[in-house]
């Protein structure tokens, strides 16, 4: 079930289209492919002129990326829903699990992490922005920094390594599936990437989490969900 962020803001007229024509996108997106997916099939289906979809981004491009950004936007509001309804997520072997279950329910993003060329096209070459993937990299970061601090993840390696690792695990175990017959569930996925996480990070007193951390996270969770919810409603042109 997709969780939506945007209900909980209060959107001018040029927001609800932007988000309106978002989805229109990213349907088309899922059932043409990025190379049949044009602005005038979007235009037809939104009921809008061309030109008007030219008002809130100069190329096909541009409006693909805004569509990441809200997807990432959802799937950051769903984590830190999770995290908020139970506090154990906040153990970093559940944490990273979430997170790539519930990216695995997006079919976009699996199709990024695969780098699937028949659903993406030539879009899967062009990198997210700068922006965009420093904003990931410090955030884990700054989690490990305060995993670490409260002896939850092991120190035998630096954060960088650690970091690099996760994102190796994470490429691994989205593309499984390309070069292995046997069939796993996500079950079973989310059962093995949380083992492996556990072995390799936590620590053996990891027990308890603290309020500080607990709350260091949901206020990072949240500072990546205004990023990506600014990034799709308002990068764009007026």
């Amino acid at each position: 079930m997709i969780t939506n962020p945007f209900t909980q803001l209060e959107l001018n007229v040029y927001q609800k289209r932007t988000l309106d024509i978002l989805e229109i996108s990213e349907s088309i997106l899922l059932r043409y492919g990025y190379s049949k997916s044009t602005i005038d099939e979007i235009a037809s289906v939104a009921k809008l002129g061309k030109g008007t979809i030219y008002l809130h981004w100069k190329s096909k491009d541009e409006l693909f990326q805004a569509l990441f950004h809200k997807i990432s936007a959802e799937i950051i509001y769903q984590v830190l829903l999770e995290v908020q309804k139970d506090k154990s997520i906040v153990h970093f072997d559940k944490f990273i699990s979430t997170i790539y279950r519930i990216c695995y329910d997006r079919e976009l993003i699996v199709a990024l992490f695969t780098k699937d060329t028949k659903l993406l096209g030539r879009f899967i070459d062009k990198k997210n922005s700068s922006q965009s993937q420093e904003m990931k990299f410090k955030s884990l970061t700054n989690s490990l920094q305060m995993y670490r601090q409260y002896n939850l993840v092991k120190e035998d390696v630096s954060i960088k390594t650690q970091t690099h690792t996760i994102h190796m695990l994470l490429i691994g175990i989205f593309t499984y599936d390309n070069y292995i017959a046997e069939d796993l569930n996500i079950n079973k996925k989310v059962e093995i990437l949380e083992n492996i996480i556990r072995n390799t990070f936590v620590t053996d007193t990891c027990i308890k989490i603290e309020d500080s951390l607990y709350n260091f996270i949901l206020k990072s969770l949240k500072n990546l969900l205004y990023f990506y919810t600014d990034q799709a409603l308002n990068k764009t042109i007026k």
